[in-house]
This record gives C-alpha cells, structure tokens and sequence, in this order.
C-alpha cells in the first residue's frame, strides 16, 4: 500500500442507537464509501447475510470484486480463516480479548500482527474497488476500534455514538419474533459496559468525538460539523439529505439493520419508549445504567 494512510471513519457504541443511518448518511460524501458493520464479512462469505443489494457475495457486483483482490494474497479458505480469526480478537464482551490485544507475549503480538495483515489488505480492498479515499465502518464495536487505532497504516477517526438507553432496550423488544426478546436488565448492563470501553477508546484517540443519536434529528447541523470537524470530510451533501425524505441509492452495505435495504428513509425520532415502555422497565434500565446515563445527558 502506499505511505499514505488509509483514512476510516469509525462509528462505535452499542447496538440500536442510529449507526445504520449514520453509515448511510456518510454513503452522501462521494469521497467516502459506506461498507456497513464490516465485521459481518464472514457472515457475507458464508452465505448467512446478503448486501444491502439484496445480492450475495457471489454475485454483488461491488463484494465479488473485493473477492477477487483478496484472493490476490491468499486462497479463499484462507481469507475465512483469517476472518475468522479477527473476529475472535474483537469479542468485546471478554476480558481475555483484551489482555490478549494488550498483551506482550511473543504469541500475542504475533496474533495482532495477523490480525494487521488481514486488515491492511481487506481495507485497501475496499478502497481500490470503490475508488473512494475514505473507508466507513460502522461495526461499532470499540474492542475493534482500539486494534485499529494501534495500526500504521490506519488514519482512524473515531464516532462514538450514543442514545437513551432505554430507547434501546424499546427497540430491541419492538421485534414480533418473542425469541428475539431481550430482557430489559440485560440490555442496560450491556450498554453501560460498551459506552464505557467507548470511552477509554475514544479518549486515547486524537481524532475522535461522542455525539448523540437524538441530536442527529433534533439539531443535525451542529452534529454534522462535529463529524466533518473530526472526520474531515464534505458534508454539504450529507446535510441536505437531512433536510428531505432520504433517497436510498444501491448500497453496498453488510450487516446492520434493514434500514440498508429499503429504497426510501423517512428521517422520524423514535420516542415511542417516553409513553409505550412500562414505567417498571424505565426504572430497571434507569437504576443500572446510571450514572452513565447521566454522563451522556439522558435525564
């Protein structure tokens, strides 16, 4: 790759608050290409998820091309292994994962190094295929932003996005199918840990900011300058997006919700938790989320 650094613009946080719509909002910037939660690749290559083109990956055009460049360095069972095994260095619920990026041992660093490898030619991938000189990840995951932020080769600008908690949890219980019913405890518990490995990520990175999912909506010009500010891209596009009825043109998406996939987004603040979510449930999310809650202006 060339002395110059790959610029990502990364958004992390937890699930639910606003990272899909982000990545599509940024798509706007013709610099820049919005690949989704690029930790879903395995989930592309095995068949398990599609594009936002509603395509696989043997044939989206854009994903087959990013194919054929990996296997430029290594055999197909080999690009699976090493997404794989990036991935088991970014499970962000383990404190193992942790030590082991933060570890001295010869074995782990010579993980990380593997990890760098993959990562060097799947990002260059992406840049040489879609010809943009911004790549953005929305993974969210913070465990990967750290990893990505101890890279040479890597310009990181970190997002750290946020929202109400309990506006989580609503969302994640809104879904028809009972089996995907998360118990309001958990998701309180698991938002708290995120945010705060956000960030001890966010704070040990030059180029980073936190901003919130509601003030996307409610006041998207001082949001949008905070982006380009860190991210040091063009948001004129971006911004008039915001003000319309968003077309959603072909995206080349993995992973996230199915906002990617539909032809049209109407930009509305999901507030139905205030009066829908039982009074029980606020108070269960308030009591074990707080004083992080109260941190990020959630009152």
């Amino acid at each position: 790759m060339a002395d110059k650094k790959l610029k990502v613009v990364y958004c992390m946080g937890s699930g639910r608050s606003g990272s899909t719509l982000f990545g599509i909002l940024l798509s706007k910037n013709s610099e820049a290409f919005s690949g989704g939660e690029l930790t879903g690749l395995t989930d592309l290559i095995t068949g398990r998820d599609t594009c936002a083109c509603e395509k696989d990956l043997q044939t989206c055009e854009f994903w087959s091309a990013v194919w054929t460049e990996l296997r430029k360095t290594w055999s197909e069972a080999e690009i699976f292994d090493r997404a794989r095994h990036a991935g088991s260095l970014e499970k962000t619920k383990s404190l193992k994962a942790w030590r082991r990026v933060k570890s001295t041992r010869k074995e782990a660093i010579a993980e990380r190094n593997k990890y760098y490898e993959f990562m060097e030619v799947f990002y260059g991938a992406l840049q040489k295929v879609s010809g943009k000189d911004t790549i953005i990840d929305i993974s969210k995951n913070p465990l990967r932003a750290y990893l990505l932020s101890q890279s040479n080769f890597i310009d990181l600008r970190i997002i750290h996005l946020t929202r109400d908690p309990r506006g989580v949890a609503w969302s994640l219980n809104k879904t028809k199918n009972q089996a995907k019913h998360y118990p309001v405890w958990r998701t309180a518990l698991f938002w708290t840990v995120i945010n705060r490995q956000s960030d001890m990520v966010r704070k040990n990175n030059k180029h980073s900011v936190w901003l919130r999912y509601e003030d996307l909506l409610k006041a998207p010009d001082a949001f949008l300058e905070k982006v380009r500010d860190v991210a040091e891209i063009d948001i004129t596009k971006i911004a008039m997006a915001l003000k319309k009825e968003i077309p959603n043109e072909e995206l080349h998406m993995v992973a996230g919700n199915k906002l990617r996939k539909e032809s049209r987004i109407r930009l509305k603040l999901d507030t139905q938790w205030i009066e829908n979510m039982p009074a029980s449930k606020k108070l269960t999310v308030k009591l074990l989320a707080y004083p992080w809650l109260r941190k990020y202006g959630y009152k």
